[in-house]
C-alpha cells in the first residue's frame, strides 16, 4: 500500500517525535472522512443500480417487441403466401375447357395445407359467402364473423384482413381468420381463407418474453387483443377483452415503437409499466410488451436498513484500514532505519574498493559514484553527484587531458567518451597528464544502468612493456641462436665437406685392404658426425619454425623404396631383415614433401635396425608398410584417428621391428627431445636422442601424428598417420632428387647460338681451397671440363667473356657463402645480364645455375623470390653420385656425352 497519504504519514518517522504524534492523529480524521465517503458512495450506487433497472426495463421491452415482431411477422408471411398462391392453384384445377374440378383443387389446397404448421384450415369462399373449396371441415366447426367477406371485398386485394377472434364451440380454442381479395380463373371475385389458433400467435410471442414479468401480446388496429403470452386476464394490468392497451395520447404514442413508462390496467388493477408498442408487416396488426417497474427495481429500493448495512461496512472497512494504516507506518519506519543502514554498509564498501565506480541511469546521469572514483579524479569530486550530466563530467574530463586543446576539440573527445560508454562490455585505456593510466570498463545491467568502473593500470602497462621488451631479446637471442647454428653448420661440414669428399676420392684408388679398412671407419665416422650436426640443426629449424615444406607431387613407392633401399647395407652388416610393402588402396602419385618424408622414414626404419640387431638369440626383423585409409573411414574417426583431408584420405606408414621394446614410462618420454629410453641406450646404441622428437614435428607439420606401440622385450610399432592428397601423374615430372629443381631446365638444342662452340665447360666458383680441390676431383672423375674461380666477382667476369667469346659455360656451380660476392649476388647479376642485356642471344638461353653450402638451414629456406635465379641445390659434402645425377638431369646435351662416359 503505497498512498501519498501513507507516504506522508510515514515521512514523519523523520521528525520529531511531537511531531510524529501529531501526524497519527491525522489518522482517526481520515477515518471520519472516508466513513462519510463511502456512506454517499452507497446512496450513490443504489440510486445508479435503479436508474440501470429503468434503462434495462426499457431496453428490455423494446428487445421484446422487436423479437416478437419477427416472429409473427414468419406466420402471417407464411399465412399470406399460402392465400397468394389460390390463384395458381384455380389455375391448376381448371380443366382445358375452362371447367374447375373441385375435387383436384382441394387436393392441391391440401397438399399445401400440410407444408403449413400455422394454417389450421384454408378456404375459397364466393362473393355470396358460399364455401368454394375448403380443405378441412370440422363438425360443427366456427364459421368466420358475419360480414367479414362483405368486409375483405370491400377493401379489396391490397392488403391482408384478420377477423376478429371467435372461439370453437367444440374446443374452445380461439382462432382468427386471415382473408385476402383474389380473383378466379374466369376474373370472378373470390375471397381466400386461412384458419389460424391464437394459441399458435401466443407462441412465436413467447419468443420475446424473456425478462421476470415481460408481457407480450398481438393487438389489431382497432384495440382488440388476438393474443398474448403468458396467457392471463390481467398480464397487462387489465382484461384481455378491454378496448386499448392505452388510451388517448398515450396509446397513439405507442405506435412509435420506442418504450415509455406509464400505467397500464383497469383502474386499481393498473401498474406502472415499460411498454413498446411495434407494427407489424401488416398494419392492422401491432405487438405492444410490457415489463413491470416493481419487478425491475424492486430489489433495488433504497431502504433504511441496507444504508445502515453500508453505513456499518463502512465503519468495519475504516477501523480496518486504520489498523493496516498503523502497522504499515511501523513497518514502514523499520523498514527505512534498516534500509539507511543497508545503504550506509554499501557505500562504505564502495568506499573502500581500490577502483574507481560511476553508476549512470538510462538517460547518462550520474545516480552513484564511490569515494575512489573522486580520489582518481578530484576535478570531478564538486561535480560528481546524483542528477549531474554525464556529458559536464566529460568536458571537465577533457580541459584536464586536454589543456591546450580548443573548445571544439574537447567537445569532440567529450563526445568520442560518451558514445565509447554506451557501448556495453567495452573498455578503453586513457593517459593522463600526470602520467597515470586508467582503464575504463563499461557494463549495462539488465535494468538499463550503466555501470563503469575505473582502475590504475600504470604498473600493470610498465611490467607489459617490459615483458615485451624481454620477450624481444628472447626472440633476439633465438634468431642469434639460430644464426649461431648456421654458422657453426657452414664451419664443421666446410671441413668435413673436404674429409668426406677426399676419402671418397682416395676410394676410388687402389688400397691394401687394412687401408680400405681405415678410410671406412674414417668416412663412417664422419657420416656420423654430419648425422648429428643435421639433427641438431633440424631440431633448431624446428623450435625456430623455420622448417619449410616443400609440396611437390611424389610417388610414395619411390621414397618407401629410397629409404629402405639406401638403409640395406646396414640392415645386412647387423644381421637384421629389412623388407617393405606398399598396400594396393595407395594412391600412385600423392602431394607431399618427398624430402621430409624420407626424413622420417630414415629415422624409423635406422631406429628399427639399430634396436632389433645384436641379439644372439633372436635374429632382428624390420617390416616396413605403407596403407592408405580413404576419406570415408578417417571422416568417422575410425580407431580414434585425426579426420583426412576433403580430396583424399590418410598415408599410414608402419615401422615394426622385433627388437627390445620400450616400457610404458620410456613410451611417456620418447618423443622428448635429447631423451633416450634409458641412460644405458645412450651408452649402448649412441644418438643424441633428437631423431623421434623431429619426427613427430615433422609430422605435426604436415597435419599428422606419430604413435608407437610396445611393450618390454617384443619389439615396437611406430605409425604415422599423414593427411595426404591424391593428384594425377605429373606431365613430364621428374622425381625429387638430392638436387632441388627450381625452374624448368632450359629447352632443347638452345644451348649453343647457331655457328657457335657447344658448351661443355663448367664454371666452379668455390673460395676453400679443399673444396676447391674436391669438386674439381669430382668433375675430373666425371670426365666434365671446367674453370676455377674464387669468388662471385671473378666468376661473373669470366662468365662474361666466355660468352663474348663464342664459348659460353654449360652450368655454373656456386657457393652461397663467399667474401667480396656471394653466390646469390653473382645469381642475380647473370640473371640480371640474360634479361635486360645481350647475354642471352650469346650465351643461347639461360645458363643453368646450381647452389652448394655446407649450411644446411639455407638450401631448403631458398626464398620464392631466388626461384627464378636457381636451378636447383646441393647441400655439402656432395656425393659423387648425386653431383653426377645433378649434372645429367640439368647439363646441356654437348655436355651430357662427356658424363655418360664416364659413369
Amino acid at each position: 500500500m503505497s498512498f501519498p497519504l501513507v507516504q506522508y504519514l510515514a515521512s514523519g518517522f523523520s521528525l520529531p517525535r511531537r511531531a510524529q504524534l501529531a501526524r497519527f492523529w491525522a489518522v482517526p480524521v481520515v477515518a471520519l472522512m472516508l466513513c462519510a465517503a463511502v456512506i454517499a458512495l452507497s446512496a450513490k450506487l443504489l440510486a445508479d443500480e435503479i436508474e440501470e433497472a429503468d434503462q434495462h426495463g426499457r431496453a428490455a421491452a423494446q428487445q421484446s417487441v422487436s423479437s416478437a415482431e419477427a416472429h409473427v411477422n414468419r406466420v402471417l408471411v407464411s399465412i399470406d403466401g399460402l392465400l397468394l398462391s389460390q390463384p395458381s392453384w384455380l389455375a391448376l384445377a381448371t380443366a382445358s375447357g375452362g371447367q374447375l374440378d373441385l375435387t383436384r383443387l382441394r387436393q392441391v389446397m391440401r397438399l399445401n395445407a400440410q407444408h403449413s404448421l400455422a394454417a389450421r384450415d384454408l378456404l375459397i369462399v364466393q362473393p355470396n359467402g358460399a364455401v368454394l373449396a375448403q380443405v378441412l371441415r370440422a363438425a360443427g366447426g366456427p364459421g368466420w364473423p358475419d360480414g367479414f367477406v362483405q368486409e375483405v371485398l370491400a377493401r379489396g386485394p391490397s392488403t391482408l384482413h384478420f377477423s376478429k377472434v371467435i372461439t370453437s364451440p367444440n374446443t374452445a380454442e380461439r382462432m382468427v381468420y386471415a382473408a385476402r381479395l383474389i380473383r378466379g380463373t374466369d376474373g370472378s371475385p373470390l375471397v381466400a381463407m386461412a384458419q389460424i389458433s391464437v394459441g399458435l400467435l401466443g407462441v412465436s410471442l413467447g419468443h420475446g418474453g424473456d425478462w421476470v414479468g415481460a408481457s407480450v401480446g398481438l393487438v389489431t388496429q382497432d384495440g382488440q387483443w388476438l393474443a398474448q403470452m403468458p396467457e392471463g386476464a390481467l398480464a397487462f394490468g387489465f382484461s384481455a377483452t378491454a378496448a386499448q392497451p392505452g388510451s388517448g395520447v398515450e396509446g397513439a404514442a405507442l405506435r412509435d415503437g420506442r418504450a415509455r413508462l406509464m400505467q397500464l390496467g383497469n383502474g386499481a388493477d393498473s401498474v406502472a409499466s415499460w411498454v413498446a408498442v411495434r407494427p407489424t408487416l401488416y398494419p392492422q396488426l401491432s405487438v405492444v410488451a410490457s415489463v413491470p417497474h416493481d419487478n425491475l427495481v424492486g430489489h433495488a429500493a433504497p431502504h433504511r436498513d441496507q444504508i445502515w448495512a453500508v453505513a456499518l461496512a463502512g465503519v468495519a472497512l475504516l477501523v480496518g484500514l486504520a489498523i493496516i494504516v498503523w502497522r504499515h507506518l511501523t513497518l514502514q519506519a523499520a523498514l527505512r532505519d534498516q534500509l539507511h543502514a543497508t545503504q550506509q554498509i554499501l557505500v562504505n564498501a564502495m568506499d573502500s574498493m581500490t577502483e574507481g565506480f560511476l553508476v549512470l541511469d538510462r538517460s547518462l546521469r550520474v545516480i552513484s559514484v564511490n569515494e575512489q572514483f573522486c580520489v582518481m579524479f578530484p576535478w570531478l569530486r564538486e561535480r560528481a553527484a546524483p542528477g549531474v550530466e554525464l556529458r559536464e563530467l566529460m568536458q571537465l574530463t577533457a580541459a584536464q587531458i586536454k589543456p591546450d586543446g580548443d573548445a571544439a576539440e574537447r567537445e569532440a573527445w567529450a563526445a568520442y567518451r560518451i558514445e565509447q560508454m554506451r557501448t556495453a562490455g567495452s573498455a578503453a585505456v586513457h593517459q593522463y597528464p600526470d602520467g597515470r593510466s586508467v582503464l575504463s570498463e563499461h557494463r549495462t545491467t539488465p535494468q538499463g544502468h550503466l555501470v563503469i568502473q575505473y582502475r590504475e593500470v600504470t604498473q600493470q602497462l610498465a611490467d607489459r612493456r617490459e615483458l615485451q621488451i624481454a620477450r624481444d631479446e628472447a626472440q633476439a637471442a633465438n634468431r642469434a641462436k639460430s644464426n649461431f647454428l648456421a654458422v657453426m653448420s657452414h664451419e664443421i661440414r666446410t671441413p668435413m665437406s673436404g674429409v668426406l669428399g677426399m676419402a671418397e676420392l682416395l676410394a676410388q684408388s687402389k688400397l691394401q685392404p687394412d687401408q680400405a679398412e681405415a678410410l671406412q671407419a674414417i668416412r663412417d665416422s664422419g657420416d656420423f658426425l654430419l648425422r648429428l650436426v643435421d639433427d641438431i640443426l633440424d631440431f633448431s629449424k624446428l623450435e625456430a619454425n623455420l622448417l619449410e615444406l616443400d609440396e611437390q607431387p611424389l610417388q610414395i613407392r619411390d621414397v618407401l623404396g629410397s629409404a629402405c633401399m639406401a638403409l640395406m647395407p646396414v640392415a645386412a652388416k647387423r644381421v637384421v631383415d629389412l623388407s617393405w610393402s606398399l598396400g594396393p588402396t595407395v594412391p600412385a602419385w600423392l602431394l607431399g614433401d618427398s624430402v621430409r618424408l624420407r626424413q622420417v622414414l630414415t629415422n624409423l626404419v635406422g631406429n628399427a635396425i639399430k634396436f632389433s640387431a645384436g641379439r644372439a638369440d633372436v635374429k632382428g626383423v624390420v617390416q616396413v608398410q605403407a596403407d592408405w585409409v580413404p576419406l570415408a573411414d578417417t571422416a568417422a574417426g575410425q580407431d580414434g584417428r585425426r579426420e583426412g583431408t576433403q580430396e583424399g584420405g590418410q598415408l599410414v606408414l608402419r615401422v615394426k621391428d622385433n627388437g627390445i621394446g620400450l616400457t610404458d614410462a620410456a613410451q611417456a618420454k620418447l618423443f622428448a627431445p635429447f631423451v633416450q629410453a634409458e641412460a644405458s641406450t645412450t651408452r649402448r646404441y649412441g644418438g643424441t636422442g633428437l631423431g623421434l622428437a623431429i619426427c613427430r614435428r615433422i609430422a605435426e607439420r604436415m597435419g599428422g601424428k606419430i604413435e608407437v606401440r610396445s611393450q618390454a622385450g617384443k619389439g615396437a610399432t611406430f605409425e604415422v598417420w599423414l593427411p595426404l592428397k591424391s593428384v594425377t601423374a605429373p606431365q613430364g615430372g621428374l622425381a625429387r632428387s638430392a638436387a632441388i629443381p627450381l625452374v624448368s631446365p632450359a629447352p632443347e638444342g638452345s644451348t649453343a647460338a647457331a655457328g657457335r662452340a657447344p658448351a661443355t665447360r663448367v664454371l666452379v666458383v668455390e673460395d676453400h681451397a679443399i673444396n676447391q680441390r674436391l669438386i674439381m676431383r669430382q668433375l675430373d672423375l666425371l670426365g666434365v671440363a671446367h674453370d676455377l674461380r674464387a669468388d662471385g666477382r671473378e666468376a661473373l667476369a669470366a662468365w662474361r667473356a666466355a660468352a663474348e667469346a663464342g664459348h659460353p659455360y654449360a652450368m655454373v656451380l656456386t657457393d652461397l657463402q663467399m667474401p667480396v660476392m656471394d653466390g646469390t649476388q653473382l645469381a642475380e647479376a647473370i640473371r640480371h645480364l640474360e634479361q635486360h642485356g645481350q647475354m642471352s642471344a650469346l650465351t643461347g638461353g639461360g645458363v643453368p645455375i646450381i647452389g652448394l653450402s655446407a649450411n644446411a638451414m639455407v638450401i631448403p629456406a631458398v626464398s620464392p623470390g631466388a626461384q627464378a635465379l636457381f636451378n636447383g641445390a646441393l647441400t655439402k659434402p656432395a656425393q659423387l653420385d648425386e653431383l653426377r645425377q645433378l649434372l645429367s638431369h640439368w647439363a646441356p646435351d654437348s655436355l651430357k656425352p662427356q658424363i655418360s662416359r664416364s659413369s
